[in-house]
């Protein structure tokens, strides 16, 4: 992998690497831009950014060993999702590494983008990665058109389109404002453990919905990267993590400690390689050179957020009665399990069984997208729709949602409201 994929050890610097703040980037601070702005109002940079794929496409076939090659560039993912089955450090899905590893993936990814556009002859200063804003239009969610259309303007094939199979799309599976409401590591996620997938609020929400929803090679882990929808996907994610940031209550990293000491090493687009500490890329405009636009809609943050635990008592979880009234009238309520028990990967539903009911309350999906000795997961789902149920005055049981219903095997469930 190191010699093949452009990632190193962690926490080692490999001979001649370079420490990503010691490195000049003297390029612009350019936009990130979402696909529908630039398919109704910049066609020339949606031209560019498949241009830039193409060639790259191109050039792959007589240098596929190259990291700065499409499979190699692709590979860096598939490896290192594969390396975090034996090694923390690498634990890229499942843990608070989650959002700066794949921040500096799609960093060096663009920047070897915007060599290829200039068909290796400098580093075009003002290309960047588009971002699949699914989360504010839902009928984009399906039609990503820089990926989807056949053809280009012209009429020649468009070197973005890629086999997927679009499997569920349910609205639910794109709410993604509510996670922002979270706070700390249960935004990030948790450090990282070798048998349990410590996700965050975004991670096994939002961003593995809409991988699975995807299907074809973005419905797996392990092909997630083969396709090129998958950046501007990580785009939208890479951007969540920077609205958050900004929001009353949000702090822009979790606290020292791993994000110091672990360090991963990336091939930048003139072949030299890079060193990068999670916490190198905390403050992305001034390091990375990219920014995001602000959001049309007030966000609702994490300050004024509280988290109400359910109490377990005779197979049935009750909120406690005093604060019903609170959860009523709150504008979002999440649903917060840590280290629920899961036979593996895949995707789960948890429901309510309210008594009186005879059809289950779904509340909703996530994802375990980790290794295979995965025993345990972390769930955060909006129920604000169903809150009702939840208060049911005699208590709810909650069951696992797989290839059966089962008693959801979980210590902590957590009504999270604001």
């Amino acid at each position: 992998m190191a010699g093949s994929a452009a990632l190193c050890a962690a926490a080692a610097f490999p001979l001649a690497a370079t420490a990503l703040p010691e490195r000049a980037d003297d390029r612009p601070i350019v936009p990130r831009r979402t696909i529908v702005d630039l398919v109704r109002n910049d066609p020339a940079t949606v031209a560019r950014i498949r241009l830039a794929y193409a060639n790259m496409f191109a050039w792959s076939k007589e240098h596929p060993d190259d990291p700065r090659s499409w499979p190699q560039q692709a590979a860096i993912h598939t490896h290192a999702a594969a390396r975090g089955e034996n090694d923390p450090n690498y634990l890229i899905h499942g843990s608070y590494f989650f959002f700066p590893w794949h921040r500096a993936y799609l960093y060096f990814h663009e920047r070897i983008l915007a060599w290829h556009l200039t068909e290796r002859t400098a580093l075009d200063p003002t290309l960047r990665l588009p971002v699949w804003n699914w989360d504010t239009n839902y009928t984009e969610l399906s039609n990503p058109t820089i990926y989807t259309d056949k053809t280009d303007v012209s009429g020649a094939p468009n070197p973005l389109l890629h086999e997927r199979s679009f499997l569920y799309f349910e609205r639910d599976d794109i709410k993604a404002l509510s996670a922002l409401t979270f706070t700390g590591r249960d935004f990030f996620g948790y450090p990282p453990a070798l048998d349990a997938s410590h996700n965050g609020a975004v991670e096994n929400g939002v961003h593995a919905n809409v991988h699975v929803d995807m299907g074809g090679d973005m419905g797996s882990i392990h092909t997630a990267a083969n396709d090129p929808v998958f950046f501007a996907h990580h785009a939208n994610i890479d951007k969540l993590w920077a609205w958050w940031a900004t929001l009353p209550g949000a702090t822009p990293a979790p606290a020292p400690g791993d994000w110091d000491r672990v360090a991963w090493t990336f091939t930048d687009w003139d072949g030299s390689e890079i060193v990068v500490r999670p916490a190198d890329v905390v403050h992305y405009e001034t390091a990375l050179r990219y920014s995001y636009a602000k959001p049309e809609l007030p966000l609702t943050g994490p300050a004024g957020a509280t988290d109400y635990a359910l109490v377990h008592t005779h197979s049935r979880w009750h909120a406690p009665t005093e604060v019903r009234q609170r959860i009523l009238s709150a504008n979002h309520v999440s649903l917060k399990c840590l280290n629920i028990g899961v036979p593996g990967p895949g995707r789960y539903g948890i429901a309510a069984i309210v008594p009186g009911r005879t059809i289950p309350q779904h509340l909703g999906w996530f994802t375990v997208f980790i290794h295979h000795g995965v025993k345990s997961s972390n769930a955060f789902l909006d129920v604000s729709e169903a809150r009702a149920a939840l208060l049911h005055p005699d208590g709810i049981r909650l069951a696992l949602v797989g290839k059966d219903l089962t008693e959801l095997a979980v210590a902590t469930a957590v009504l999270h409201v604001r």
